[in-house]
Order: C-alpha cells, then sequence, then structure tokens
C-alpha cells in the first residue's frame, strides 16, 4: 500500500475542480452577510456569503438567517429548510445564467420557507423560483422580477404539493408572474399578492398532464392583491378530463388586462370570483364554470362578460 502526504490528496481533489472543506458538523441555524465568506461552520461571528454554502452547512430542517444586505446567489434546495430575511436589509439573489434563481427540488416530505427575498432574473434567467418536488412551499415578503419566463414556475413532478404565498409581487416578467402545473395534486392559498405587467399571465394555473396519480386537482384560493397590465389577470385551465382546476378570487382586482381579466377554459370544477373589482380589461370575465356571488364590480371593460355567470354562495 502506498501513502501519500495529504498536501498531494488535497492537490489531487483541487485538480478535479472540489472545493475541500473541513468535516464540520451541521448546524440548526446558520448565518450569511454580505460580509461573509464561505469559509467554516457560518455562526453569527464568521457568516457564510451564499445561500448556497449555507445550505450545505444547516441541518435539515434548520434555518439560514440573513444578517444584512448582499446579493446571495442562486441556490438549489434539496432538503426541508428556512431562509429568512428579517434584518431590514435587501436580501438579494440575482440569477444571470439561464437557470433558476431558486430551484426547489427536495424530497416530499419537505418543507421549504422563503422569507424577505428579493429575486431577479437580469431579463436572462428563466424562473425566479421553481419547484418541482416538496410537501409545502410557503413564500412570504418576497419579489420575483424580470424573468424570460416565469417569476414563479411550479412543475410538480414528485408528489403532492401545498403552497402558501402572502406579500408577494411577481411582476415584470416575460411569461408569468406564476405559473402552476403538474401530475400530482396541488393545492395552494395566495393572500395580499400582485402579478403585474407580465407579457402574457398573471396568475396561470394549468393542468395538460394525465394525472400520475388519482385525484389529481389543482384548488388555488387567491384573497387579496391585484393582476395588471398582463395579456391575462388570473387564468384557470385544463386539457385533461382527469385533471380539473378550481380557482377562487375573493377580493382582488383585476385590471387592464389585454385579453381577459378573468379566464375559465376547459375542464374546470369553478372559477368563483366574489367581492371583485373587475375593471378596465378587455373582456371582463371569459370561459365556462364562472360563478359570482353577485357582489363583484365589473366596470369600464370592453365586455363584462363572454360565457355564462352562475350563482355562489356569498360568503
Amino acid at each position: 500500500m502506498i501513502f501519500r502526504p495529504a498536501f498531494v490528496a488535497l492537490a489531487a481533489i483541487s485538480s478535479l475542480g472540489v472545493a475541500a472543506t473541513p468535516a464540520l458538523a451541521l448546524s440548526p441555524r446558520v448565518f450569511v452577510s454580505g460580509k461573509g465568506a464561505n469559509a467554516a461552520g457560518c455562526g453569527t461571528t464568521a457568516p457564510c456569503r451564499t445561500f448556497q454554502y449555507a445550505l450545505a452547512m444547516v441541518s435539515a430542517g434548520g434555518e439560514i438567517v440573513v444578517m444584512d444586505s448582499g446579493d446571495y446567489g442562486p441556490v438549489r434546495i434539496t432538503k426541508s429548510v428556512s431562509i429568512v430575511n428579517d434584518s431590514g436589509g435587501v436580501a438579494g439573489i440575482t440569477q444571470t445564467g439561464a437557470g433558476a434563481a431558486i430551484d426547489v427540488a427536495a424530497g416530499v416530505a419537505d418543507k421549504i420557507v422563503l422569507r424577505g427575498l428579493t429575486v431577479d432574473g437580469a431579463g436572462a434567467a428563466a424562473y425566479g423560483l421553481r419547484v418541482t418536488s416538496a410537501a409545502s412551499v410557503d413564500v412570504t415578503d418576497c419579489a420575483f422580477r424580470n424573468f424570460r419566463a416565469d417569476g414563479i414556475h411550479v412543475n410538480v413532478t414528485g408528489g403532492p404539493l401545498s403552497f402558501s404565498l402572502s406579500k408577494v409581487d411577481a411582476s415584470d416578467n416575460r411569461a408569468s408572474g406564476m405559473f402552476v402545473t403538474g401530475a400530482y395534486k396541488i393545492t395552494g392559498r395566495i393572500a395580499d399578492s400582485n402579478f403585474d405587467r407580465n407579457g402574457i399571465n398573471g396568475f396561470y394555473a394549468l393542468n395538460y398532464q394525465a394525472a400520475a396519480v388519482a385525484g389529481l386537482m389543482t384548488q388555488v384560493a387567491i384573497s387579496g392583491g391585484e393582476a395588471h397590465g398582463n395579456a391575462f389577470g388570473y387564468r384557470a385551465e385544463s386539457t385533461v378530463s382527469t385533471s380539473p382546476v378550481h380557482l377562487t378570487l375573493d377580493d382582488v382586482t383585476a385590471s387592464k388586462n389585454s385579453t381577459a381579466g378573468v379566464s375559465s377554459v376547459g375542464n374546470i370544477l369553478e372559477t368563483r370570483i366574489m367581492k371583485s373589482v373587475i375593471a378596465y380589461n378587455r373582456v371582463g370575465a371569459r370561459g365556462v364554470k364562472l360563478t359570482s356571488a353577485k357582489n363583484n364590480v365589473f366596470s369600464g371593460n370592453t365586455t363584462d362578460l363572454a360565457g355564462a355567470l352562475g350563482a355562489a354562495p356569498a360568503f
């Protein structure tokens, strides 16, 4: 057996392009700073510089805490984690490559929390947040802007997903502010979030894939917020008989969308509109299975309604 000095082994590792890092115990809480460095264990006195390095240092189910303003780089998430910015500064992620700024490909039991992040695609990256697999994704006080496809792109391939958005801005993207599809059941709640000036859709739920398991349905409830200046404001569509979509709009505003404020097409269980303002669109609401609680305001649209508008409970 031939023994080589440690420095020779390290040189061999370096020649393969693999960073040699000390074996450190993972921590349930790690820290990042704009003044940090990707070294050691990411504690408060020696914080890390990027989210991706910090993710390698945090234990599953742990928390990455932002200490101050900085651009913390793209991150691929493969385990339960919370990335939290309560510092009062700007926790930025600028992705100038072709992929996603935040790529969630976690286990089917993993829970992801994102809070206080400003995510920019610089007109080059495809997606701000892309989700393919996780049990749940909760996003609060985040912005996803300037992506060449979608600000938020959900295409579930691993198993059922539950998501929630609160106070999110997904605007100025070339395709959709938020796009949702998948081969498994998706349940979502969106509160006080804006989808403005996107090239095609503000919010778009589309089922076009055959169900991977029985009971596939996309069910999303949106309360508060707006979809302004898109082609479609809020859009629900299913092209597969076994994969229906149910969309609820409560106290939202759909305005100045060049095709329709609300669109409901294909195998839709229901698109319910309550306490909402649908104004100054080419068509206020169009399609099938549209219901109204008769407490909405339709105003200034070229055509208020294209299709039947059924009755829904007023609550």
